[in-house]
């Protein structure tokens, strides 16, 4: 992890120690199971160049109930989503060796759903914009290949932003 950590801005003045007692503490943290539900992610298995690949139901996500929810709601949505990069870097990790470095994911959205109000309300996306502007360095160290399915006009025009970022 500590090799993630400390090429990112937010974390590269990070020390091993610095990052161990992050691990320790993102990791003991337990998500409210609402989180869990309400935000759903998961290991799918592996592709043929064994690089995870992680499915997120994004049109389920709803962000701007958390953020209407208060600061809490918003740190608890910001360290679980810490939760999820820490476990797509072990599942990285699971088929990493010597011979064949592994050092990306293949990510796979589904938008079915994706509500056109969390694009409108300005908390949801000041929050949104500053998780990316702190945190879209991950993006960039962690993405193999991203594809999108159900992709209304509001995940096309986030997706075209991030198009860069996110690669293939």
């Amino acid at each position: 992890m500590h090799s993630y950590l400390s090429h990112t801005t937010a974390h590269q003045n990070f020390t091993l120690e610095d990052t161990i007692q992050h691990v320790k503490e993102v990791e003991s943290w337990k998500a409210p199971k609402e989180l869990q539900r309400k935000f759903p992610y998961y290991l799918s298995g592996y592709d043929y160049e064994d690089q995870p690949v992680w499915i997120a139901e994004v049109g389920k996500y709803n962000v701007r109930a958390q953020i209407e929810k208060g600061p809490e709601a918003a740190r608890n949505l910001t360290q679980y989503l810490f939760q999820a990069v820490f476990r797509i870097v072990k599942s990285m990790q699971v088929k990493d060796t010597v011979d064949q470095e592994i050092r990306t994911a293949f990510f796979i959205g589904d938008c079915d759903g994706l509500d056109l109000n969390q694009s409108t309300h300005v908390p949801t996306v000041t929050y949104v914009l500053n998780l990316l502007q702190t945190h879209s360095d991950f993006l960039t160290l962690m993405v193999g290949h991203v594809i999108a399915l159900n992709v209304n006009y509001v995940a096309s025009l986030a997706f075209q932003s991030l198009r860069t970022t996110l690669g293939e």
